[in-house]
């Protein structure tokens, strides 16, 4: 829960899952197992587009079922405290998988975030707000927790869907995947710090570029889809 103080900034009450968490042991009984897949996109629109990229992208990805998994789609206002509330109820289910997808004004290009920080959110969000002291709240101070990762093989990741893909540096207009250490000190970098904390499943910050030419929705939407089912082949 988000308060607001004065200077338009609140402090956060960020409740924990991990009850429910406990609760998340599956057993892998069959190679049939459908996996759930939490997606999230941002539904504010961004810069000069009235529609959100990333939202853009998490409506295509539910056009095409993908064998063997369920998607959870939520869109997301792109504030703070929005994200601090939606938390808990991405995590409910019990889902294998979880990705966070935002916009980006790069060309051609996705980026997979391997990291997300707790400090450095100075940027207002679309109310005004930023989070009290421009940090993630903590309950004790832990050098380890300044800087998270998840769990999974960036390198592996961008080499497999690169070929997988065909992302030969022209298909698509030259869409191209990499890998990235800068999440940024925004709400989608905010949401991913604290889903990252929240542990222990797959979890995964993507930044889709804007939609240009060869480089469509589908076509990024295709490269997307590739990672869900690069993640349903590797348990890291």
């Amino acid at each position: 829960m988000c308060k607001k103080t004065k200077g338009a900034r609140y402090t956060q009450s960020i409740s924990s899952v991990s009850d429910k968490l406990s609760q998340c042991h599956r057993i892998f009984s069959s190679l049939d197992y459908t996996r759930d897949v939490v997606i999230t996109g941002f539904d504010t629109p961004f810069e000069e587009y009235d529609e959100n990229p990333s939202a853009v992208v998490l409506d295509e990805l539910l056009k095409e079922p993908i064998k063997n998994v369920k998607i959870h789609p939520f869109k997301i206002p792109a504030t703070y405290e929005a994200v601090v509330e939606k938390l808990p109820e991405l995590r409910e289910n019990c889902p294998d998988d979880v990705i966070h997808l935002a916009s980006h004004n790069i060309k051609n290009t996705i980026y997979f975030q391997q990291k997300a920080y707790f400090d450095g959110y100075c940027r207002e969000d679309m109310n005004g707000y930023v989070p009290e002291g421009n940090r993630i709240e903590f309950l004790e101070e832990d050098e380890d927790l300044k800087k998270l990762k998840p769990f999974v093989d960036f390198d592996y990741l961008v080499d497999e869907v690169t070929e997988k893909c065909g992302l030969d540096g022209k298909r698509f207009g030259g869409l191209k995947v990499e890998k990235s250490n800068d999440p940024g000190r925004f709400v989608g970098g905010y949401l991913y710090y604290l889903s990252i904390r929240e542990g222990p499943v797959n979890t995964l910050f993507i930044h889709v570029p804007p939609f240009e030419g060869e480089c469509t929705k589908e076509a990024v939407a295709g490269v997307i889809r590739e990672v869900i089912r690069f993640l349903t082949r590797n348990d890291f």
